[in-house]
């Protein structure tokens, strides 16, 4: 073994080293640190008034791509969302697309 093979392996043992003594030592979850509270799923009703409102940018690929298809109405019915697609062209996605992801 060359002295520059020996001089990595010893750099890299001391990289773990340093890596190991940075991990804190308790840092086991929230539940442990007393965080958590179980839940009682038995007592959790589900509210079918309720949905969640999500807004949804499909792949550039579909720009055929319809509000209301079957799989939209599909989704929104099994699982109590409201799905909002937002459709762009090829312009609108090198241009629009970015602001949207930055403003939420």
């Amino acid at each position: 073994m060359t002295w520059r093979e020996q001089l990595f392996l010893t750099a890299v043992a001391l990289l773990v080293v340093l890596v190991l003594a940075l991990i804190p030592a308790g840092s086991h979850g929230a539940r442990e640190r007393g965080q958590a509270s179980p839940v009682a799923w038995d007592t959790v009703r589900d509210d079918p008034q309720a949905t969640m409102d999500l807004s949804w940018m499909g792949i550039i690929a579909h720009l055929s791509g319809k509000e209301g298809s079957w799989i939209e109405r599909n989704l929104e019915q099994k699982f109590n969302i409201n799905i909002e697609p937002t459709f762009l062209d090829w312009n609108g996605v090198r241009q629009r697309r970015p602001l949207m992801l930055c403003g939420g």
